[in-house]
C-alpha cells in the first residue's frame, strides 16, 4: 500500500492522528490543485523495506469498489473436518496462543474446502502463469476483471492484464507499450469494467510512482499524474462510475472528480495532513471512504473531513491492514495483525477481523476465541451488502456468509494453500471471487524461491 519481497507485512503504527478523535475539516484555502504535471509539494516517507507492506494496502481498493459495486466477496461456507487446537493446519494456519484465546466464542469455523477445493488456478500452463500478480480488480459481474504483475528479478515484466471472460483467459494490454515494465502496485475499477485506474510504484532511479487509467476497459492506458518524490501510493479506490479516484501518497489522501485529470489534496494544511496512510477504500458514490493506518478513520464527504475512529480505545494500535465496505458505507470489515487479548495487553504478531455496523463508530471482534483468531490476516473484501466476506492470511483464503460471525477456512488441504495472498475481489452479490499471488509464503532471499504466482477464482456452486 524499498522493492524486496519481504513477505511479512509490517504493521501500519505509530500513528496517533487527531487528539480524541474528533473530526478535523479540510481547509479548502490550503489545498493544492494540481493537473497532469505531478502533485504539489510532496512529503517523502519511507515506509520500511517491503513491497508488500504497501501492496497489503493497496490490494483492497480493487474490494472497496466491489461494494461500490465492481466488486467484493462473499458467498456460502465451505465444508471439511475441524482443525484441532484452534488452527489450520496449512502454511498459513497459526494455533491460537493466549494472546489469540479468549472465552468469548464468536462463532468461528476451521472447516477447511473439499480434495479438489473451490478455488482454482486460472492461469497454470499460460503466458499468464509464474508472474509477480500484485492487485486486482472486478466489475459488478465479476465478468470484467483487471489484475496488475511488478517488475521483479523473477519477473521482469510488469503489465497490466484484463479478462472478459471471469478470469478463464487473460490478455496483456500493456506489453510493447510505455506501461510496460512498470511496477505496478494496485488497481481499480468501477462497476462495469470500464473505467480503470492504476499506481506504480517508485522506478529504477526515484522514489516516486506513476498513476494511469483506461476508459476503454484497459486496451489503452493514459499516464495523468507523476507523483514525483513522494513514496509510493498506497491506498487506491474508485465509486462505482469511475469518475472520483482517491489514492493515498505523500502522506495525504488526494481525490478527482474527473476520472483523474485533475487531483486535490484533501487533507493539506490539517491535522492528518502528513501521515503514513495505508489501505483506502470507498462506497459506491464516493462520498463515504475508510483509510488505515495504526487507526481505522472515517470520511463522509470524500475525504475533506476525517474522524479517528480507533484512538484512544484498545483497538488504537492493532496493525490494521486492510478495510473493506459494503456499498453505502455502514458495514465495513477490517483485518489487523496484532490480537487483543481479553485482559487488553496486546501481544503477538497475529491478529482478528473485525467489523461495523455503524460506519466505523464501532467494532466487533468477529474471530476472538475462534480458529479464525490468530491468523496473520493481510487481505479483506466484502460484498456490496456487507455480509459475503472473504479474507486472506499467510497461506489461506477464508470466506465468511454472515458478515464475518463464522469463518470458513477453505484452502487449506487443497491445492491453493500456502500460497502467498496478495490480492481478493469480487463481484457485487459475492458469486464470482478472484484471487491473486506472487507465490507461496516464503521469501526468495531465504531459500531462492521465485516471488511469482497466479490467478485464482472462486465461483458459487
Amino acid at each position: 500500500m524499498s522493492c524486496d519481497y519481504g513477505y511479512a507485512s509490517r504493521p501500519l503504527n505509530g500513528e496517533s492522528g487527531d487528539p480524541g478523535g474528533s473530526a478535523e475539516t479540510g481547509m479548502p484555502s490550503s489545498r493544492s490543485v494540481i493537473d497532469e504535471g505531478g502533485l504539489a509539494n510532496p512529503t517523502f516517507y519511507r515506509w520500511g523495506s517491503s513491497m508488500q507492506s504497501i501492496l497489503s494496502v493497496t490490494a483492497a481498493c480493487a474490494f472497496a469498489l466491489a461494494a461500490c459495486g465492481s466488486s467484493l466477496n462473499g458467498g456460502s461456507l465451505g465444508t471439511g473436518d475441524a482443525v484441532a487446537n484452534g488452527g489450520s493446519t496449512g502454511t498459513g494456519g497459526s494455533p491460537l496462543d493466549q494472546c489469540g484465546s479468549s472465552s468469548m466464542d464468536a462463532g468461528g469455523s476451521s472447516a477447511a474446502g473439499a480434495a479438489g477445493g473451490p478455488w482454482v488456478d486460472q492461469t497454470a500452463g499460460t503466458n499468464a502463469a509464474d508472474l509477480a500478480w500484485m492487485s486486482v480488480a472486478s466489475d459488478a459481474t465479476g465478468t470484467h476483471l483487471v489484475a496488475v504483475t511488478t517488475r521483479s528479478a523473477f519477473a521482469p515484466d510488469g503489465n497490466i492484464w484484463t479478462s472478459a471472460d471471469a478470469g478463464m483467459t487473460w490478455t496483456n494490454r500493456t506489453a510493447g507499450t510505455e506501461a510496460s515494465g512498470q511496477r505496478w502496485v494496485s488497481v481499480a475499477s468501477d462497476s462495469i469494467g470500464g473505467h480503470l485506474v492504476a499506481v506504480t510504484g517508485p522506478a529504477d532511479t526515484s522514489e516516486g510512482g506513476d498513476l494511469w487509467t483506461s476508459a476503454d476497459a484497459g486496451m489503452t492506458w493514459t499516464k495523468r499524474v507523476t507523483v514525483g518524490a513522494v513514496e509510493w501510493p498506497r491506498g487506491l479506490a474508485s465509486d462505482a462510475t469511475g469518475t472520483r479516484l482517491f489514492v493515498t501518497a505523500g502522506g495525504d489522501v488526494w481525490a478527482s472528480t474527473d476520472s483523474g485529470l485533475t487531483w486535490t489534496d484533501q487533507t493539506a494544511g490539517t491535522s492528518v495532513a502528513g501521515k503514513i496512510w495505508g489501505n483506502l477504500t470507498s462506497d459506491a458514490t464516493g462520498d463515504h471512504l475508510v483509510v488505515v493506518n495504526g487507526d481505522i478513520w472515517t470520511s463522509w464527504d470524500a475525504g475533506q473531513t476525517w474522524i479517528n475512529r480507533t484512538q484512544g480505545t484498545p483497538l488504537s494500535g492493532l496493525g490494521w491492514q486492510e478495510v473493506a465496505s459494503d456499498s453505502t458505507g455502514t458495514r465495513l470489515v477490517a483485518v489487523s495483525q496484532n490480537s487483543l487479548p481479553p485482559d487488553g495487553v496486546l501481544c503477538g504478531s497475529y491478529g482478528d477481523i473485525w467489523v461495523s455496523e455503524d460506519s466505523g463508530a464501532t467494532w466487533i471482534n468477529r474471530t476472538q476465541g475462534t480458529a479464525a483468531s490468530g491468523q496473520y490476516w493481510q487481505h479483506v473484501a466484502s460484498d456490496a451488502g456487507g455480509a459475503n466476506l472473504v479474507a486472506a492470511s499467510f497461506g489461506d483464503l477464508w470466506r465468511s456468509a454472515d458478515m464475518g460471525l463464522t469463518w470458513t477456512n477453505e484452502t487449506v488441504g487443497t491445492p491453493a494453500e500456502g500460497w502467498h495472498w496478495d490480492a481478493l475481489a469480487s463481484d457485487a452479490t459475492g458469486a464470482h471471487l478472484v484471487a491473486v499471488s506472487d507465490g507461496f509464503p516464503v521469501p526468495a532471499d531465504v531459500n531462492g524461491a521465485p516471488a511469482v504466482g497466479d490467478i485464482w477464482t472462486r465461483q458459487a456452486p
